[in-house]
């Protein structure tokens, strides 16, 4: 039955993650452009989008994590940021 709750969140959650951006993505300090452009080969749109995937899919894992209590495994988020 947890596992059926959790599969339930996080399947009422996940789509968040693919939202707008945040204020605090929409406003990244140019050295962290910088560096997501040297190291990620991303430009600035898409280095948004990333961090605000980023920052959606950590509300999204910690609200998931304290709906299934000690059922909660983890989470991970691929390379990409999508999944």
């Amino acid at each position: 039955m947890e596992l059926i709750k959790f599969l339930g969140v996080l399947a009422a959650a996940l789509p968040l993650v693919y939202g707008a951006p945040t204020p605090a993505a929409e406003n990244l300090h140019p050295k962290i452009l910088e560096a997501m452009k040297r190291d990620l080969g991303l430009d600035a749109e898409a280095a948004t989008q990333r961090v605000a995937r980023d920052i959606a899919a950590t509300e999204v894992i910690e609200n998931v994590r304290r709906s299934a209590g000690a059922a909660f495994g983890g989470a991970w988020l691929s390379e990409e940021g999508r999944s």
